[in-house]
């Protein structure tokens, strides 16, 4: 019987001579011609050339510089951060306002009912103050 075509192989017929390197495994072997830079790859019977540092004008390819993932993470926090900043400062700003006009609001609420308020000797309401505060109130509804 041949052993190549028994139905089990022996471990001799997987294994190859020594000194041949078997056909999948064999690696790229380059060839330098002499110029700079320049490598020929043999992959059978065909040739390619690869190019690595040509000094002709027309054939340098300008990279647009890529900054690395981490710097854009970095600028992508730094301007949430800004951001976020800003905002506060903003909610704070108009917090300050408008705790400034309730302020406002309050010294003139608290002087109107002071001259509101007033009494007579025998307990009766002063009419000069209500009589200016409807005047007052007629002569802004008019503007």
């Amino acid at each position: 019987m041949d052993p190549s075509t028994t139905k089990f192989k022996s471990r001799n017929d997987n294994q190859f001579r020594f000194g041949q390197i078997p056909e999948n495994s064999r690696k790229r072997q380059y060839k330098n011609d002499g110029q700079h830079g320049i490598k020929q790859e043999l992959k059978g019977k065909k040739m390619h050339t690869k190019s690595f540092n040509s000094s002709a004008p027309d054939s340098r390819v300008k990279f647009k510089k890529h900054s690395s993932t981490f710097r854009l993470a970095v600028e992508e926090y730094n301007n949430k951060k800004l951001e976020i900043q800003k905002r506060k400062e903003e909610i704070k700003h108009r917090k300050e306002e408008t705790k400034q006009a309730l302020q406002r609001y309050k010294e003139i609420k608290a002087i109107k009912m002071k001259t509101l308020s007033r009494k007579t000797k025998k307990g009766q309401p002063v009419m000069k103050y209500r009589m200016q505060n409807l005047l007052e109130r007629i002569q802004n509804g008019l503007k």
